[in-house]
């Protein structure tokens, strides 16, 4: 007997690690606690027990470092789906802001190229991102289990630094924030111009 196999559709996400950045994160958590103070009703439609702001944080000068690198990695993230001709985008970003018992619900960021989120302030008590199984069918299935053809999630620990893109229509959500200090990041969508 002869045998091979063959996994298909696999879904990519990309972590770029940002270290360069991390000087500069307590000025940037300083200018969101402003910000957060400034406009205090959240902005976003998924986040429970925290704050959102809008989609302008890429129009802060301060936020320049982080708009600059975070372009690189998503033009290789763009050059990595090998696409049949290149497409000019720009970025949109907001802060995502987790209070100890904050969640996110799940959710796609439809009507964008890509999505990311860059982590400013994580611990090892961080509520994970938590990807799941893009296959519709998979929910249906009759044989249960863990192997490749179960319904399954992917949780990714953020940790400051991190900057993780993926496809918008990747369904994701974040866990119960049970860290001593709010959980920080920026997400972005990569929108076609």
């Amino acid at each position: 007997m002869k045998l091979t196999t063959q996994d298909l559709f696999p879904t990519r996400i990309w972590v770029f690690e940002l270290d360069e950045l991390l000087e500069q994160h307590p000025g940037w958590i300083d200018q969101i606690l402003a910000m957060r103070e400034a406009s205090p009703v959240p902005a976003g439609r998924s986040n429970r027990q925290g704050w959102n702001s809008d989609k302008t944080v890429f129009a802060v000068p301060q936020f320049e470092p982080l708009q600059r690198l975070a372009q690189t990695a998503f033009v290789h993230a763009f050059k990595d789906l090998a696409l049949k001709e290149p497409l000019r985008f720009q970025l949109e970003a907001w802060v995502n802001m987790l209070d100890v018992g904050g969640s996110n619900l799940s959710h796609v960021h439809p009507h964008t190229l890509l999505a990311g989120c860059y982590y400013l302030q994580a611990c090892e008590q961080s509520s994970p991102i938590v990807f799941r199984d893009p296959r519709p069918g998979v929910m249906l299935t009759a044989l249960p289990g863990t192997g490749v053809h179960s319904e399954s999630t992917v949780s990714l620990h953020p940790k400051p630094g991190q900057l993780v893109v993926f496809p918008s229509w990747l369904e994701h959500r974040v866990e119960l924030h049970t860290g001593p200090q709010a959980r920080i990041s920026i997400a972005m969508n990569a929108i076609q111009v």
